[in-house]
């Protein structure tokens, strides 16, 4: 049987945008590293919200160390680009570094364990009092944690609703409208408002 032609080497694209760099890193998605080099485009644009990444790769090298424009958090800031925000560090009991660290996160079990706890969500719920200016986000790190923390502060006179992907979420949309009504004090959330959002979503007065 006769062998398979060879193929010929993909042409080079003109390709002027991709979205490619971060996902071309050594350290992430083999398929779409391959991707790039398949198409061998003559310049590949490279946007990243976390250019400097916690594994270490180098996106920068994906384009050759050409940097076109970098905009940093406070950079944003002064243009007016981005919304100021206040910063709190409130006390936090809990000892991190007894939680087994795997594949570059928290056990997710450890974690949801070491968090989920009366006395966190009292501190939490002191703090929240303390500081709080109009109705807040509150970010779990698991949908138990999201419903532990809804029911904790909704057991104690706030109108506290958990909103995630799981069957005992609080309906997604009718909850963001509540809280921009004022009707919902504190929206714990999971994998909501974050890197991974679906959704984009802008209140003014709300509080994270």
């Amino acid at each position: 049987m006769d062998a398979d032609p060879p193929h010929a080497p993909p042409k080079p694209h003109g390709i002027q945008r991709a979205a490619l760099a971060a996902l071309a890193s050594a350290r992430s998605g083999g398929a779409q590293r391959g991707l790039v080099v398949h198409f061998t485009p003559r310049f590949l644009l490279g946007r990243n919200a976390t250019p400097d990444r916690s594994h270490g790769a180098d996106l920068l090298a994906q384009c050759e160390d050409r940097e076109v424009f970098r905009c940093d958090l406070f950079q944003g800031i002064d243009t007016g680009l981005l919304s100021p925000f206040r910063y709190l560090g409130v006390p936090d009991d809990v000892d991190y570094a007894q939680i087994p660290w795997r594949s570059a996160q928290f056990d997710p079990e450890a974690l949801e364990a070491a968090l989920a706890t009366e006395a966190r969500a009292a501190n939490a719920l002191e703090q929240f009092r303390r500081h709080r200016s109009g109705p807040a986000i509150g970010f779990g790190c698991s949908m138990r944690h999201a419903d532990f923390m809804a029911a904790y502060f909704a057991a104690r006179g706030l109108r506290a609703v958990a909103v995630h992907s799981g069957a005992g979420s609080a309906p997604r949309t009718t909850s963001l409208e509540r809280v921009g009504r004022g009707e919902i004090d504190i929206l714990l959330v999971v994998d909501m408002f974050n890197e991974s959002s679906t959704k984009a979503w802008t209140y003014p007065e709300s509080e994270r």
